[in-house]
């Protein structure tokens, strides 16, 4: 067998920092991103029932409010939990 010596300098930085994504923040702004999406068709689709009808009733701005707020909530929480994901 051949035997091979060989001299050689290598210069490398003291320390490598590499952006890690945690588990546990991701799987939960996956979670609030799919609730974003299921509350922003509901909202969608009864902003169209109402623009349909005539007379709206009180009870239909109140369901069309109360699934545009948690559409808007599920955004932001979705949004936080994906900026905490990247560490």
């Amino acid at each position: 067998m051949a035997r091979i010596n060989v001299k050689a300098t290598v210069t490398a930085p003291q320390e490598i920092n590499i952006p890690l994504v945690r588990g546990d923040y991701s799987t939960t702004a996956n979670i609030f991103r799919v609730f974003f999406e299921v509350f922003l068709s509901l909202f969608s689709t009864i902003l169209g029932f109402i623009l349909g009808l005539q007379n709206p009733t009180r009870v239909h701005w109140i369901f069309l409010s109360v699934t545009g707020l948690s559409a808007l909530a599920f955004a932001i929480s979705s949004f936080a939990f994906s900026r905490k994901a990247k560490v």
